[in-house]
């Protein structure tokens, strides 16, 4: 038998924008403010382009990067904790 629950408007729009961005792709958040900082379609960080890309202070824990092309991505203080970097081409990424 289904069950009825109530919830608040605020925690209906909280659910609906984390279903949104679970649909989105890729989504990279700004690691103290959690603002989006990159977004894409893709699927995964290798078909995305990141070549590049500003992902200064990206929160990137755990982040499957393997084969990603970094080139030329701003990585400073990005937090890399368990991230695999494996074969990923960091040629001129800071």
């Amino acid at each position: 038998m289904p069950k009825t629950i109530t919830i608040s408007d605020e925690t209906y729009k909280k659910i609906k924008k984390q279903i949104e961005e679970d649909k989105a792709g890729i989504i990279i958040r700004h690691r103290y403010t959690n603002e989006v900082i990159f977004e894409s379609k893709a699927e995964t960080y290798q078909d995305a382009d990141l070549r590049g890309t500003n992902l200064r202070d990206a929160d990137l824990r755990g982040a499957d990067l393997r084969g990603t092309d970094l080139r030329g991505a701003d990585l400073r203080y990005a937090d890399l904790q368990s991230a695999n970097l494996r074969s990923a081409n960091l040629r001129y990424a800071d």
